[in-house]
């Protein structure tokens, strides 16, 4: 599992495009059908467990802590795309607001929203969008997306000097890329991308 960092850009869409990914909407814990906004009111994060999106908020809106339906938030800011403000009476009730209109969310305790991995605390390289993505494609005709072999749907990074070297296979090809990179912090020894996330930021 990681946690995963992206920007919200042109090409993916606004915020809540992004944040859709990480959601799982048919999920019987309440939390993991909403999204969460940080203590500081900077940051919407969105998870399946198995994939985390974490966006910046939106300049415009004005957020108090919570976990709120993602559902009937998407519904009320794609109704008034403006500003919008979230106000909290209690964790279980929060109010949304917009110039045009006022709605109260189902809500639940920040504190019930699943405890995600601290991207300071542990290694991470740095990409530039444009490699990680040319990478990427080099990779998918090679990359498995059978629901029946899920150790193998994923893109392996291992750390190679100033680079990451990307492979994915499907159990008859494998595919290898090398992306040059940043490492911030120490190196890690390999991790695994699903490939969710890449369909994500593809």
């Amino acid at each position: 599992h990681r946690d995963e960092l992206l920007e919200p850009s042109a090409r993916r869409g606004d915020a809540l495009d992004l944040l859709a990914d990480g959601v799982d909407p048919k999920s019987s814990m309440t939390p993991l059908r909403g999204v969460h906004v940080s203590a500081d009111g900077d940051w919407l994060t969105t998870t399946d467990l198995e994939l985390s999106v974490r966006v910046a908020r939106p300049e415009a809106w004005r957020l108090q802590p919570c976990v709120v339906d993602f559902a009937s938030l998407r519904r009320l800011a794609e109704a008034d795309p403006g500003a919008l403000s979230l106000k909290v009476a209690s964790v279980f009730e929060v109010t949304a607001e917009t110039a045009e209109l006022s709605r109260t969310l189902s809500a639940s305790s920040p504190d019930d929203f699943p405890v995600l991995p601290n991207g300071e605390a542990v290694p991470w390289a740095a990409f530039a969008g444009p490699v990680l993505l040319a990478a990427l494609k080099r990779l998918e005709p090679a990359a498995s997306r059978d629901a029946s072999r899920e150790g193998i749907r994923c893109v392996r990074f291992e750390a190679e000097g100033d680079h990451a070297i990307l492979t994915a296979t499907n159990g008859h090809w494998v595919a290898s890329a090398p992306a040059s990179c940043f490492w911030p912090g120490a190196k890690p020894a390999g991790f695994s991308m699903p490939l969710r996330l890449v369909d994500v930021l593809l």
